[in-house]
């Protein structure tokens, strides 16, 4: 447990935040070598076409967290390219696969980008 405080309005407050680390185990860095390894090639490769063989890595890995990194990764990209129709699609699907996992910081992260976005079109 790591001891925090929070802001109130009569000052603040001691809470007690668990640290939630993940567990990796054997199979997680097995496939992450995978990925990396899989990855290599794609330098040279055109952005859709890298974007067919990621996504044929991650399902043929079955690497949920890798899905959702991937995508929201994607999503960066895209803003970046300017894009803001195709970064959307990748947060949202980025924002779904990380919901799947309760992954909740990244969940709130694909918020934060989306909501990135919207504030651009403006």
């Amino acid at each position: 447990m790591v001891d925090g405080s929070i802001a109130t309005p009569f000052g603040r407050e001691a809470v007690k935040m668990p640290i939630k680390r993940p567990v990796v185990t054997e199979m997680d860095m097995q496939r992450a070598r995978q990925i990396v390894c899989s990855l290599i090639p794609l330098k040279r490769l055109s952005d859709d076409d890298a974007e067919i063989v990621a996504r044929a890595i991650a399902e043929r890995l079955d690497y949920q967290q890798g899905k959702a990194d991937a995508l929201n990764t994607l999503g960066i990209v895209y803003y970046l390219k300017g894009n803001l129709q195709l970064s959307l699609r990748y947060y949202n699907d980025a924002y779904n696969h990380y919901k799947a996992i309760h992954d909740t910081s990244n969940v709130v992260q694909t918020l934060m980008n989306i909501g990135i976005v919207f504030s651009a079109t403006r």
